[in-house]
């Protein structure tokens, strides 16, 4: 018998495949949340000269926050609960036996007085969203641990939650699309064939949710449409940022065709991919929210997945068996898992919308006010989590493939668990900054506490940003390029090595050089206030 050739191993090596349990994804979707809590201990310890140099402070990072996630996706990977609850434990212990004088506690400060009233005014209102007799001045030292928590100013447009969703969201997925070539990283672990919640069946879920979650309409900047030319307007503008996705898309193709790489037909279909998905999406949501409120998001979202789970199961057609089926005949047949998933997707995407006017458009000041949100959310997810198991038992399992009803509810869920953990690890951040603990910039972004005084007093003191040296904070500065190089290097080192022949040693080490050397150049970009966008 003939030798299959490299191409097809390779496309067998991922294909075929069912995922791993729930419990498992979540465990490794919130591990690297406690990542942060490791990071924030460091930077307590470590002398104030070490963590303030650029490079060094990059080394220090990428082994905290990087390395980590690579050995519990591949060495550590049959022992992901015991690492998820040791490291849990080390983080909360150390950090709350921490001797107050140890905590590098550096504000830097910029005295307000020496800035004219109009331009304080502007800065405060801006970070703070104040009315004209509204004022701050920052917390020198507290006097009342409850005024901390009931009477701060909270900025709305820092979550350090959504830096650390987006972030740590890409640096995953841009791990996972060259780990899962080698043998090292578990089959579990990659997307599974029809159904079944694989790692890395999370990854589009996540990006449609970030891109909700961060869109105008979320953020409150949607400018209604009174006529048709402003429609129309609307919608040449959506397709003319997206062109950036459908240039890759194509791009994308023609490699695969012209060089012989692997592909997993099964995945989007023979010409459709991630990027194009991604593009039709968005061109889709804004046509849509061109003629229907914001308001309306839920129930759109809600019927849309419901008319598609019927299609999908119930409906004469049953288009399940449809997209199962061989027929590779015409455009459609041969690119139906993408181009029907693109519905489940838009539902996603206008719940994530949705998601983000809870976020962004409440009125929220204070640390009470977000544990209130905390509780919400935490609610939301186990009514998430109950449906998710309902509709995979009683309607049709979770699947990435056709993006049903039960891989939506699966994915919000996720979400949801993610932002609660954020939360509360926010919280326990914040006291312990307060506690004298931590140093401020525990946090990618991290919620300046201040108290509303007189807005005429001189002696109003306003606290800066975060400072720069976080890697998440370097990855959301160009997310996007940071996932174009990773794509980039990852095909051309299936190029160079056989990677499904490789030993596990040299794996490791190749994941490690891959993610350091892309994580540098965003670092660079990032020190270097660069944005990188051509559109």
């Amino acid at each position: 018998m003939d030798q299959p050739s490299s191409k097809t191993e390779k496309e067998a090596f991922v294909s075929g495949l069912t995922g791993t349990s729930y419990w498992e994804v979540s465990l490794l979707t919130n591990f690297s949340i406690l990542l942060f809590g490791v990071r924030a201990f460091v930077i307590a310890v470590f002398p104030s000269t070490f963590v303030q140099s650029q490079w060094k402070r990059f080394v220090l990072e990428w082994s905290i926050m990087i390395f980590p996630i690579i050995l519990i996706t591949t060495l550590l990977s049959n022992e992901v609960a015991l690492v998820f609850f040791t490291t849990l434990f080390v983080v909360i212990f150390s950090i709350l036996t921490l001797p107050s004088t140890k905590a590098k506690v550096e504000k830097q400060q910029v005295n307000v007085s020496d800035l004219s009233q109009a331009k304080m005014e502007e800065i405060l209102k801006e970070n703070h969203e104040l009315s004209d007799d509204d004022d701050c001045i920052e917390t020198e030292e507290i006097k009342k641990q409850e005024s901390i928590y009931t009477s701060s100013i909270i900025p709305r447009n820092r979550m350090p939650l959504l830096s650390l969703f987006r972030g740590m969201t890409m640096v995953i997925s841009c791990i996972a699309i060259l780990a899962v070539d080698f043998h090292i990283f578990p089959r579990r672990f990659a997307k599974a064939e029809v159904y079944g919640t694989g790692l890395m069946d999370t990854g589009v879920g996540f990006f449609i949710v970030s891109n909700g979650i961060v869109s105008p309409e979320a953020r409150g900047k949607y400018r209604y449409c009174n006529t048709l030319m402003d429609k129309l307007e609307n919608m040449r503008k959506a397709v003319i940022s997206s062109w950036p996705l459908w240039m890759i898309g194509f791009c994308r193709i023609i490699f695969i065709k012209l060089l012989g790489y692997q592909e997993h037909v099964s995945e989007y279909g023979v010409h459709w991919n991630f990027f194009f998905t991604i593009a039709v999406v968005k061109v889709l949501s804004t046509f849509i929210l061109s003629f229907i409120s914001i308001t309306y998001c839920i129930p759109f979202s809600m019927s849309c997945i419901m008319l598609y789970q019927y299609l999908l199961s119930y409906s004469p057609i049953n288009l399940t068996s449809i997209i199962l089926n061989e027929d590779r005949n015409g455009f459609l047949m041969a690119n139906k898992e993408g181009i029907c998933s693109c519905i489940g997707f838009l539902s996603l995407y206008f719940a994530s919308v949705q998601i983000g006017v809870f976020l962004f458009q409440g009125n929220r000041t204070n640390v009470v006010s977000w544990f209130i949100v905390c509780v919400k959310s935490l609610l939301i997810d186990i009514i998430l989590w109950t449906l998710t198991m309902l509709s995979s038992d009683y309607v049709q399992p979770v699947s990435r493939r056709f993006a049903n009803l039960a891989y939506v509810l699966w994915i919000l869920a996720l979400c949801f668990q993610f932002a609660v953990i954020s939360l509360l690890l926010n919280f326990f951040f914040i006291v312990c900054i307060n506690w004298n603990k931590l140093p401020v910039e525990s946090m990618p972004g991290q919620w300046v506490l201040l108290e509303k005084k007189n807005l005429g007093k001189a002696n109003v003191k306003y606290d800066p940003p975060t400072p720069p040296f976080c890697l998440i904070t370097a990855v959301n500065r160009n997310l996007f390029v940071f996932f174009l190089t990773s794509n980039i290097c990852t095909g051309s080192i299936n190029f160079i090595f056989d990677t499904m022949r490789l030993p596990d040693e040299y794996a490791l080490i190749i994941l490690s050089v891959y993610t350091f050397v892309n994580l540098l150049f965003i670092w660079i970009l990032h020190t270097k206030q660069i944005n990188l966008k051509f559109w």
